[in-house]
């Protein structure tokens, strides 16, 4: 099978992968192998139907050495070969939904290829399922494959969640496509042409026809993002008062019981359980920091009004259906004590156009007056403090919005740090708070820099900070209250101190609107997605750190475990004029508002639009969460952190690579390529164009579809861009590797010189445009086709024999070796990767080791008539010949043929001057020649010529 005998790739004729000798298409995929790491690589779906019956494909590539007794197999070393199964398993067990409610995680893959080298096993899915109609009341049914996680070597989406889904109306289609990408797809960082890598997505559908549409998926695994309507006066809300859902036996982040677990003790979970949440949300003297962040687009109302609003708020809850607070049942915003339980604005963030606006109110009762006996309270209840922050204050977040922030999507992130407390000398009444914001990292400023006036003595305010803002509170100051030099709540305080027990109990935390105390409620207009709120003042570098990056906190133990000793989130408290500790923060709650969270759904697949988001469940905490302790006080699970929707509907979230990884985010570090500032992956009739910074893994999902835009299905591949540029010297004329610094500053591949070479070669002549038709050898010479590769075909006819030829060459220099450079080129040998193929054609075995070459046959059958796609990729392998060492492997760029089958037509006579005549005289007795002009399309034929006698005739 191989050239050089090592690390066989086992395959099937008709397997999807095949590799005929080597390591695969891709070095880093292989030294993934022995790392921890996600175990999916590959995925792609295709469906067939009869009747309304589907029956489904799921094409999938995974980690071969996974531990597990799942992936056990029958070869040598314990694992998977072909012929076994595996029944998949993961972090997550992946599951396939129908898209009509049904489901299965039992999911059965065969293999069908696999490779020790590469370290990866491939195989089918097949399922079928009867749906109940043909469509989902004119929609398509939407059926996924999703589950967790993806290979820790991506640049883009490492270890995240896949989610890839298929459209199904069988009114508009009885068949999907089908992809011929191989799973990994290798191109140079710097193709020679001076342009941006660029990667072909071959597919036809299942008739093997050529009718298909291609497209960039939109963003899946991202899920959604939520529309606020102004005119709909759409919000949410996540209720924080004490009587939970109107059942006063589950007591809310409010109660007493639990706020009290809210501690600052590094090892205790209840430093991030719900009553820091609520606590945190309501100003709280326990908790010096909060940071809030998440992504959001403005655009302008129906009616014309100023574009955007308040984003989120802490005020009047309205939105939860049944019973309310008992405290809070009966509205009375003449009544101070109602106003500062149940109104009143702790912390709201505004975004218009051209300004981030955040603050709160402040209670005013010592403006109340007295009246015949009766407490009136000030008008209004409350006054606004805030700070706004200019978007061009900051240069380059006004290049990145162009000054304004409608129609783009921004990331808004929010510190608030407390800057002093009541104190005994009267000298303040209030709580003060400072506020920061970044918009997309970028810290943005009010009119001076870095904010204003400081007090002597102070500590030094961070660039952007704004001065301390009074409120939300004023307390009265008195031993009550107060223990020395400052003021500081507890639970045995009395209302006076502005304390917990009745400030801000029967409130929410409102998404998308404002309902406080100082000013008229107002509805936001536009679309949020992924909104973060963290217990701490979380630096900058880490707010940039994670932008891009969907958080999963059951993974990662920084997010979700702070018992964990070694993750201290706060130690001693900090005085009143230091952020030194408070700058550690921890996750306290995570709302993306997918529609996968929601408690109820009429959509079934992540990714629609339009569906309501009524009861909804935040992606953080999750249901089983070990930081909410069973039996504790107060403590009622993750159901306290349900939020209340209303005229909220999932809305597109972005899929041109801004706020997530869909069109692959780099965290590799600086750019290398300067061709670009920010980048993003196109898609033009099938050819890929990627905007990358640097070499590395890249993620991408395809979605294919019939003429019309019907049967949408994906395929969700890698592409491998390597770290190489061309080299025209006259001993190379090949994609020189490591020719540029790679953001880890090591060679992705040391010892491996150059990219392998492909070619293509076949006994082929002119057809018609850019295509070429199987010849017989006449003398010429096969010749190289590579210019009459896909979409272009190779036209060949039923039940004649098509060959080509393919190969590969390195460049590997001689010597080299032994002076401490890449592998001898007498270590290298060249083997070849191939894609689906027909069931009948064959691969040879490989001819030499370098270059080398392996032959492609195929006999084409009736039933065979149509557009058949074969994708190829020459590998590269160094041993050394001594040690047995290996060098890292490259693939070339992958190279495929699509082979036209027509119908074998039978020959013809050309009639014509200079042909064939139509007509012939003969003289009797003397012998003539009549010439005869036949012509076959198949040039693959042979013909002979016979004469027979004319029907009725006498003779011959």
């Amino acid at each position: 099978w191989a050239a050089g005998g090592r690390g066989l790739v086992v395959l099937a004729l008709a397997s999807a992968l095949c590799l005929l000798a080597l390591p695969g298409s891709s070095a880093q995929l292989a030294v993934e192998g022995a790392q921890r790491g996600g175990t999916y690589k590959y995925g792609h779906i295709h469906w067939t139907s009869e009747g309304s019956e589907v029956e489904f494909t799921v094409e999938a590539v995974f980690r071969r050495s996974n531990p597990t007794e799942s992936f056990a197999g029958t070869a040598v070393d314990g694992f998977a070969q072909v012929g076994d199964t595996i029944t998949l398993t993961g972090r997550e067990t992946p599951r396939f939904y129908f898209g009509d409610d049904g489901f299965t995680n039992i999911l059965k893959m065969q293999v069908k290829a696999y490779s020790t080298i590469e370290d990866w096993v491939m195989g089918d899915i097949k399922l079928k399922h009867m749906y109940p109609g043909p469509s989902d009341g004119g929609q398509p049914w939407l059926a996924s494959f999703r589950g967790c996680c993806r290979s820790s070597q991506l640049a883009n989406n490492k270890n995240g969640e896949w989610v890839i889904g298929a459209q199904i109306d069988l009114t508009k289609a009885s068949m999907s496509p089908r992809a011929k990408v191989l799973p990994v797809v290798s191109v140079p960082f710097r193709p020679a042409d001076g342009s941006l890598p660029k990667v072909k997505v071959p597919a036809a559908d299942a008739m093997n026809r050529n009718a298909v549409e291609w497209s960039l998926a939109q963003p899946w695994d991202v899920g959604n993002a939520a529309y606020f309507s102004r005119e709909a006066q759409s919000f949410m809300s996540v209720p924080l008062q004490a009587d939970f859902n109107g059942d006063s036996n589950v007591p809310g982040f409010s109660d007493p019981d639990t706020a009290a677990e809210c501690t600052r003790d590094p090892n205790s979970p209840n430093s991030v359980s719900p009553g820091c949440f609520y606590r945190l949300l309501r100003t709280d003297s326990t908790l010096q920091a909060m940071t809030v962040e998440g992504w959001v687009k403005i655009q302008a109302p129906a009616d014309g009004g100023e574009p955007g609003g308040y984003v989120m708020s802490v005020g009047e809850d309205a939105g939860r259906p049944g019973a309310q607070n008992l405290q809070c049942s009966v509205r009375d915003p003449g009544n101070r004590d109602w106003v500062n339980k149940c109104q009143i604005s702790t912390f709201f963030i505004r975004v218009n156009e051209t300004y981030v606006t955040v603050g709160h109110d402040l209670d005013r009762s010592a403006f109340d007056t007295v009246v015949g006996g009766n407490n009136i309270i000030a008008s209004p209840a409350a006054v606004t403090r805030e700070a706004a922050f200019r978007v061009c204050s900051h240069p380059t977040a006004c290049a990145e919005t162009g000054g304004s922030l409608v129609n783009k999507w921004v990331h808004v992130a929010v510190q608030r740090y407390q800057r002093g407390a009541p104190s005994t000398d009267g000298t303040s009444r209030s709580w003060m708070h400072s506020y920061r914001v970044l918009l997309n990292g970028h810290v943005l400023e009010i009119s001076k820099y870095p904010g204003g006036p400081r007090v002597a003595g102070e500590v030094e305010y961070d660039p952007g900070e704004s001065d301390k803002l009074e409120g939300p509170r004023a307390a009265n100051t008195g031993p009550t209250c107060c223990t020395g030099s400052s003021c500081t709540c507890n639970f045995a305080s009395a209302w006076d101190c502005g304390c917990m027990v009745n400030f801000q109990v029967g409130g929410a935390l409102i998404f998308g609107a404002y309902r406080g105390a100082s000013r008229a409620e107002a509805f936001f207009e536009g679309h949020l997605d992924e909104w973060r709120i963290w217990n701490g003042y979380r630096p900058s570098t880490e707010i940039v750190d994670d932008i891009q990056r969907k958080l999963r906190p059951e993974l990662n133990d920084a997010y979700g475990n702070p018992a964990d000793p070694s993750l201290v989130v706060l130690q001693d408290p900090p005085t009143r004029t230091t952020k030194t500790e408070s700058r550690v923060s921890t996750l306290l709650a995570l709302y993306n508002f997918d529609q996968s969270q929601a408690a109820s759904t009429t959509c079934a697949l992540s990714g629609m639009t339009g569906c309501p988001l009524t009861s909804y469940q935040p992606a953080f905490p999750e249901a089983s969460d070990p930081r909410i302790q069973a039996g504790l006080a107060g403590s009622p699970g993750v159901a306290l952190y349900r939020a209340f929707g209303y005229n909220v509907v999932t809305s597109q979230t972005d899929s041109t690579g801004v706020v997530f990884y869909s069109a692959a985010t780099d965290t590799s570090g600086s750019a290398l390529n300067t061709q670009v500032d920010g980048w993003s992956i196109t898609m033009d009739r099938g050819n890929l164009t990627l905007h990358v910074p640097n070499p590395g893994l890249y993620q991408v999902v395809v979605m294919l579809a019939m003429e019309g835009g019907h049967a949408k299905v994906p395929v969700d591949f890698i592409v491998s861009v390597l770290d190489a540029q061309w080299d025209d010297g006259e001993a190379a004329m090949a994609y020189r590797l490591c020719s540029t610094v790679s953001p880890t500053g090591t060679c992705q591949f040391p010892g491996n010189a150059f990219v392998p070479s492909l070619a293509i070669m076949a006994f082929a002549e002119p057809y018609q445009g850019c295509s070429v038709r199987a010849a017989r050898d006449g003398g010429q010479g096969m010749v190289d086709i590579d210019s009459h590769l896909y979409p272009c075909s190779l036209v060949a006819s039923t039940g004649a024999e098509v060959r080509f030829t393919l190969r590969g060459e390195d460049h590997q220099p001689r010597g080299a070796h032994a002076a401490g450079g890449p592998w001898d080129a007498r270590d290298t040998a060249v083997g070849y990767g191939a894609g689906a193929m027909p069931p009948t054609a064959r691969l040879s075995t490989a001819n030499g080791t370098n270059p080398s070459q392996t032959e492609f046959a195929w006999t084409p059958c009736p039933a065979d008539v149509g557009s058949h796609i074969v994708c190829f990729e020459a590998v590269d392998r160094h041993v050394n010949r001594t040690t047995g060492l290996t060098a890292p492997s490259a693939a070339s760029g992958m190279k495929c043929v699509q082979i036209e089958v027509r119908a074998d037509p039978p020959p013809r006579f050309e009639v014509g001057e200079g042909r064939t005549p139509a007509a012939a005289n003969l003289t009797i007795g003397m012998e003539s020649a009549v010439p005869l002009h036949v012509v076959d399309d198949n040039c693959l034929d042979r013909v002979a010529v016979a004469a027979a006698p004319a029907p009725g005739g006498g003779g011959g």
